[in-house]
């Protein structure tokens, strides 16, 4: 049997997969060893390793996705400190979810777009686990920051918000202005347009016709 002419690319492991992502100037996995626990973590760096190890087994695509496209790491994990009846404490956290698994990879991966926290974080509102409030462009959670996006409130993130305004603003100076009913413009429409228009402006006609009405001579319903 003739050999395939396609070439497959040899599957690589995640600990393979690891050298190819770098901190500072180095590569992510260059003489660390990746704890098989999250419990044996005993820094940041440490925990970082191994939730980006977690991270490149995800079975959620646009998990990997992000990873391909982001092979810079652009910070250490930070798990903020909460107080829980009187005593400060870990937040806790998991990968579990797509969402979780998302927001933790964009939480490491993402440039942040901005230097102002969302008014959640500032707050102290937000749910979310990661001690930092890290938000990408519109295409990674929508604009919302990894905090707001891991406990389920992105659509509430003022991050958000404020690059949905901002997006809309572009679209609209983008859009053209209306120059008025024209012929070329009348020609081309159709003549269930054509209708509408026309009882738009019959019914304007009316009423402004109404308003300049002295009050006697407005009609009284009685």
């Amino acid at each position: 049997m003739a050999e395939s002419s396609k070439t497959q690319r040899p599957h690589k492991t995640t600990h393979e997969r690891l050298h190819e992502y770098i901190f500072g100037e180095t590569a992510l996995k260059a003489n660390n060893i990746v704890p098989k626990y999250q419990k044996d973590c005993e820094n940041d760096a440490e925990l970082t390793l191994w939730i980006v190890d977690e991270l490149l087994q995800s079975a959620h695509n646009y998990v990997q996705r992000l990873l391909d496209e982001n092979k810079v790491l652009r910070r250490l994990i930070n798990i903020k400190t909460i107080r829980v009846k009187g005593e400060e404490v870990k937040a806790s956290w998991d990968l579990w979810t797509p969402e979780h698994a998302y927001a933790f990879a964009c939480y490491l991966f993402l440039e942040n777009k901005g230097t102002e926290a969302c008014k959640q974080c500032q707050n102290c509102r937000s749910t979310g686990p990661m001690g930092g409030c890290i938000a990408g462009d519109m295409q990674y959670m929508k604009g919302a920051c990894a905090c707001c996006y891991y406990s389920g409130s992105g659509k509430r993130c003022s991050r958000r918000l404020t690059m949905e305004e901002e997006e809309a603003e572009k679209k609209a100076k983008k859009r053209p202005k209306f120059q008025g009913f024209t012929t070329a413009l009348l020609k081309d429409a159709s003549n269930e347009e054509i209708e509408l228009w026309l009882g738009w402006v019959e019914a304007e006609m009316e009423e402004r016709a109404s308003a300049r009405q002295p009050p006697s001579k407005k009609r009284r319903v009685h």
